[in-house]
C-alpha cells in the first residue's frame, strides 16, 4: 500500500484552492531508511497549469560514516517546494525548457504520489561525507585497523621511513 497518494479531485477544479497532507509513519526506500517515524507535511495548490506541493519531512535515518564505516542514526530535515503536471502535458514543453522539465513531476487522474518527492529530498539532505563523530578517526591508511578502537604504530613507522629516504635522496649525486 502506498501511504504517499493524495487525492486533489477537489482542487484540480478551481484556482487557488489547497489541500493539506500530513504523514508520520514508516518509511523506506531506495537509498534512505527513516529509523522510526518520518514526520511530513505538505501543502497543494492548484496554481492554473499546475500544483504547487511545498512541505517539509523530518526523521532519524541511518546512516554509514565515511571514515569507519559503521551504520549510525542522525536527524534529517529537508524543506521542498515543487512543481506537478499532468502526465499528459508533459512532452508539451519548450526545447529551451528541458531543463526546467527535467524538475517537474507528473500526476495521472486524481491523485498524485509523493513518494518520489520525498525519497530524492531525502537523499539530498543526507550530508555528503557522512560521519558518526567530529572525532571519528576512521581507518588507519596502512594497516586498517580502526583509530577509533585500537591505535596502531603505522604513522609513526611511515615518518620515520619517509625521513630516511629523504635522507637518501638528497644525499644521492
Amino acid at each position: 500500500m502506498n501511504n504517499f497518494l493524495v487525492r486533489i479531485d477537489k482542487i484540480k477544479k478551481q484556482l487557488g484552492l489547497s489541500t493539506v497532507f500530513e504523514y508520520q509513519g514508516h518509511f523506506k526506500d531506495e537509498g534512505i531508511v527513516f529509523i522510526g517515524d518520518l514526520k511530513l507535511s505538505a501543502k497543494i495548490t492548484n496554481t492554473g497549469e499546475e500544483l504547487l506541493v511545498q512541505g517539509k519531512g523530518q526523521g532519524e535515518v541511518e546512516l554509514t560514516c565515511s571514515r569507519c564505516l559503521q551504520t549510525f542514526s542522525a536527524p534529517l530535515a529537508f524543506e521542498f517546494c515543487e512543481r506537478f503536471i499532468p502526465e499528459e502535458k508533459l512532452g508539451e514543453t519548450e526545447p529551451d525548457a528541458d531543463e526546467e522539465a527535467a524538475n517537474i513531476f507528473s500526476y495521472q487522474g486524481d491523485k498524485i504520489d509523493l513518494k518520489e518527492l520525498i525519497r530524492q529530498h531525502s537523499i539530498i539532505a543526507v550530508p555528503f561525507k557522512p560521519l558518526c563523530s567530529a572525532e571519528c578517526r576512521g581507518f588507519c591508511p596502512s594497516c586498517g585497523r580502526d583509530l577509533n578502537l585500537t591505535p596502531c604504530d603505522c604513522r609513526n613507522h611511515e615518518a620515520n621511513l619517509r625521513k630516511s629516504l629523504s635522507g637518501k635522496i638528497k644525499e644521492a649525486p
